[in-house]
């Protein structure tokens, strides 16, 4: 849930802020290798609650200043039940089960942010953009602080032509599910820190198709994943490289088309190996159409070529595809909507043993009062 609110003291003055919470509950059931005796039932719930507020300042100049505090607060509950196996007898060695020990972990943390962002931007020929937050990550055992920092500037070099740069510093702690989940969770998890680079151009094509190009190399320092026993961890001090290209085409008005194509190139600098389940290339299609009378469908197809699991081994290449379909009924306000995801129900992994879900259809109703 979020509640968002804006006022505008004056023509140079807004502030405005928003509060949220969102809560996940879920049960997990935990087997051996085999995926045939049943460990441990874990009952979980994760709450994130949270305020923001900030204070806007537009300059007559063309320039805007906002400043920001934000407060969050993370708590966690769960509950295990370990579950006591019983060998059978015979040649099959069956099991049995009983109810064993459980266990609860309840904790919570709180994160406080201040922030402020300059932004300046003439009349469209130039721009830029300064920011820095500070951060205060309080356990009960300990408390850190660091901060976040970003440079970002365009220049508009000819009417159709635009280059745009940034750099940043960003600062990722660990969720209160890093810490706390009973089967994966590390209390003693650092911030991971990631500094970043990028360059791109946006040129404006014929027959109103603009064309998207973005280099850029990422260093994430203490990287949080998940290693090869499924605990949390500060992996390693990885390198992400890559380029995105992006086309969108809008020459008919109720015709819509996207190709998106990526390219990554991985590195874990210990080990100098290639990271797992980051596929090389990346191909999307996306493709929208407005029917006159109400009907609305869209298409996307996405190619994942040349990627490698948790042992180094070439995974083959696959293609998933999405359909929806939804049609307004009454002014607008009313849409029914049917959509299908992975299509044709392709078999594909994104982590080690964790196979993805096969086709899903669903159909539901959007309502606006």
């Amino acid at each position: 849930m979020q509640l968002g609110a804006a006022h505008e003291i004056n023509e140079k003055y807004v502030v405005r802020g928003f509060v949220y919470y969102n809560q996940t509950d879920m049960v997990e059931n935990f087997y051996n290798h085999r995926m045939n005796n049943l460990n441990s039932i874990v009952e979980s719930t994760s709450k994130v609650s949270g305020t923001n507020l900030q204070f806007i300042s537009e300059f007559d100049y063309g320039a805007v200043l906002t400043t920001s505090v934000i407060v969050e607060k993370q708590d966690w509950f769960s509950h295990t039940d370990k579950i006591r196996s019983e060998k059978g007898t015979g040649s099959g060695g069956g099991t049995g089960g009983g109810q064993g020990s459980s266990g609860d972990i309840d904790e919570s943390l709180m994160v406080y942010t201040g922030a402020a962002e300059y932004q300046y931007q003439d009349d469209g020929t130039y721009g830029y953009s300064l920011g820095v937050a500070v951060h205060n990550y309080d356990l009960d055992v300990n408390s850190e602080t660091d901060f976040s920092a970003q440079a970002s500037a365009f220049y508009q070099v000819t009417d159709s032509s635009r280059i745009h740069t940034g750099l940043a510093r960003k600062v990722r702690y660990p969720s209160i599910s890093d810490l706390y989940a009973p089967n994966s969770g590390n209390v003693n998890l650092k911030a991971e820190v990631a500094n970043q680079f990028e360059l791109g151009l946006q040129q404006s094509l014929p027959f109103d198709t603009q064309l998207d190009i973005s280099s850029y190399i990422t260093d994430a320092n203490d990287y949080i994943a998940k290693d090869d026993n499924n605990q949390e961890q500060n992996i390693g001090d990885y390198r992400f490289m890559g380029v995105d290209l992006q086309m969108t085409n809008q020459y008919f008005d109720s015709l819509g088309l996207t190709f998106a194509y990526s390219y990554i190139d991985t590195e874990d600098r210990a080990t100098n190996e290639r990271l797992q389940y980051r596929p090389t290339h990346n191909l999307r299609l996306q493709a929208s159409y407005d029917f006159s009378f109400g009907l609305t469908t869209r298409l996307n197809a996405e190619r994942v070529i040349d990627q490698v699991n948790g042992k180094g081994v070439q995974l083959d290449n696959y293609t998933l595809v999405d359909l929806s379909l939804s049609q307004n009924i009454w002014h607008d306000n009313l849409e029914l909507y049917v959509r299908a995801t992975n299509l044709f129900d392709e078999l594909y992994y994104q982590s080690d043993f964790m196979p993805q879900a096969g086709r899903q259809v669903f159909v539901g109703i959007n309502w606006q009062l």
